[in-house]
């Protein structure tokens, strides 16, 4: 009721739209974004996303923000979204974090991933002389390699 006191309209809705708005609202109760503002979340932690080392340094409003923005960036990436198809992907995942809050189930907090290694391999002199400083450090003997 609080979006239909909203509108300028003096007529009553049609019932989709009534729907449209009630989902809406319950999103908002939930204390998550609608629709088009965790779109515009999206872009905005796409152009902003390189000013961080991980997704998990963002700073995120909440936990539930941080898993629909980054399960929508994945996804937009992966499978070459659109607009307009992001803006649905967007509504579902809307309604499925707006379901799981309401039935009381806690949002796990973003976990830290461990940093991917770059580096170039080894060559052998380098491997082995690895090897043998572990052998070192630990007190280790064996069969020479």
């Amino acid at each position: 009721m609080r979006v239909a006191r909203r509108q300028n309209r003096p007529f009553l809705p049609s019932p989709g739209q009534f729907v449209a708005w009630c989902r809406e609202e319950a999103s908002v109760t939930a204390g998550l974004p609608n629709a088009s503002e965790l779109v515009d979340m999206v872009y905005e932690y796409c152009r902003k996303r390189g000013l961080y080392p991980d997704a998990e340094s963002y700073p995120w409003k909440s936990n539930a923000h941080y898993w629909l923005v980054t399960n929508l960036y994945q996804n937009m990436r992966a499978n070459a979204l659109t607009d307009a198809e992001l803006r649905r992907k967007a509504a579902d995942e809307l309604s499925c974090m707006t379901a799981r809050i309401n039935r009381g189930e806690a949002i796990p907090e973003p976990v830290k991933q461990l940093p991917v290694m770059g580096g170039r391999p080894l060559n052998r002199a380098q491997a082995l002389a690895k090897i043998a400083e572990i052998k070192a450090k630990f007190g280790l003997k064996g069969a020479r390699v």
